[in-house]
């Protein structure tokens, strides 16, 4: 994936907010040839502190994202007011409980296609160590009554 335009390295150690200070405060004089005003500034900031770069994103999404919405700005077309903290955590919370529920869904089908596989390994006298595992528990193990 190519660098966007205007982009800079992360620099090792120092938080990730401070590198997101740093890159939002590049992004800005790049675009529009000084650090920008306040209010756009904060709104990037709290936008982006929130997404789960570096883990999610890549330094070019963050880049790109950043670039559209000063973009935005400049052809007045972003709303750069904040919502209140309390509303933003509702937020985050809910989309915390999507992906929560999008997760367990998902291990649902793969523990459906796990014992769809074991079976096609059963059937044809074979095993995995997982299954070997549970044949030789159930044999070593009293059995309930």
């Amino acid at each position: 994936m190519e660098k966007a335009a205007g982009s800079i390295a992360l620099q090792k150690g120092g938080t990730a907010e401070m590198s997101l200070t740093k890159i939002i405060n590049h992004q800005l004089h790049m675009n529009l040839g000084y650090v920008g005003p306040k209010g756009l500034r904060k709104y990037l900031l709290v936008t982006y502190s929130v997404d789960p770069f570096p883990y999610y994103y890549t330094e070019e999404d963050l880049l790109r994202n950043i670039n559209e919405d000063i973009s935005a700005y400049r052809a007045r077309n972003l709303d750069i007011a904040i919502a209140p903290l309390e509303e933003r955590l509702e937020r985050e919370l809910d989309d915390i409980k999507e992906m929560y529920l999008a997760l367990l869904s998902e291990i649902e089908g793969l523990q459906v296609y796990l014992r769809e596989l074991e079976n096609i390994l059963e059937a044809n006298g074979l095993e995995s160590s997982k299954m070997k595992k549970r044949r030789l528990k159930r044999e070593t193990d009293p059995v309930p009554f």
